[in-house]
């Protein structure tokens, strides 16, 4: 079941994010970071930081995160620094594929690209915000917004549709022809189209994160929590009524999702 974890703070916590289970990483408001050491929860120090938004990496020695103000900072093993990208605009979405293919987006639409060596721009068909990114190779990614669904060919960033879908927040996928974007309903893409999918009872869910088609966790307003199992999306008890703005995992028996007032829950696999 999903249970609270004490994590000593009551800031907002915006990303979570873990290379295996036993080593996770949380991360929201005022650069407050957290580490779980498969034990317990602790504080990590870092300097005076903006609001930190989104955690990825490629291994546990290789993880960037994500702020406003254009603010980036990458873990090497052993500290966080700052890496510069030369924009002001708040950074949210992020998907690395690799040590040297890593994307992020945010404000104003801005996309980067990042290719081992050094960020940079990539010309991006929308100027508006983008929320959240995913992918599956070097030349399949996606990014979402509201009213907006981007993907990336390997050469440019295409909308792919210009339907009235309301808030995209989030997206995930399982495969190239089975990708969830999510917001105030779930559109799922089959490798030829889209379908709606109505969300029971209605909510706004802010992130999403699974490990196959048939098992996929999404959370959002008031404490929602939403799971797919193949066929139908239903709503899962929550022992909060705060945001959940961020769910991931290392495995089906260890998800973590994390919210307002420093909520921080975990799922053991166990309904």
């Amino acid at each position: 079941s999903w249970q609270p974890t004490s994590t000593g703070t009551t800031e907002i916590l915006m990303g979570v994010w873990t290379p295996s289970s036993g080593a996770t990483w949380a991360l929201g408001r005022d650069g407050t970071m957290l580490y779980h050491d498969g034990l317990r929860w602790s504080p990590v120090a870092l300097e005076r930081e903006p609001d930190l938004t989104a955690a990825w990496g490629f291994g546990a020695h290789d993880i960037w995160a994500t702020g406003e103000g254009g603010m980036l900072l990458h873990w090497n093993g052993a500290a966080w620094a700052r890496a510069g990208t030369g924009h002001t605009e708040s950074l949210f979405g992020l998907w690395v594929n690799s040590a040297d293919d890593a994307w992020v987006v945010g404000g104003y639409g801005v996309i980067l690209h990042w290719d081992g060596v050094s960020w940079s721009d990539v010309p991006s068909p929308v100027g508006t915000f983008l929320a959240g990114a995913w992918g599956f190779a070097s030349d399949d990614g996606w990014a979402v917004g509201p009213e907006t669904v981007l993907r990336w060919s390997g050469a440019s960033w295409r909308r792919v549709t210009d339907e009235t879908w309301g808030p995209l927040w989030t997206i995930w996928g399982a495969s190239p022809d089975d990708v969830w974007a999510v917001g105030q309903a779930a559109f799922h893409w089959d490798g030829v189209g889209w379908t709606r999918h109505g969300l029971d009872p209605p909510v706004q869910v802010l992130s999403c994160w699974g490990f196959g088609p048939d098992d996929i966790w999404a959370v959002g307003a008031s404490g929602a929590i939403l799971h797919w199992d193949g066929t139908a999306w239903t709503s899962v008890g929550s022992p909060t009524a705060e945001a959940l703005w961020n769910v991931w995992g290392a495995s089906p028996d260890d998800v973590w999702a994390v919210g307002e007032a420093g909520v921080l829950l975990h799922w053991d696999g166990v309904s």
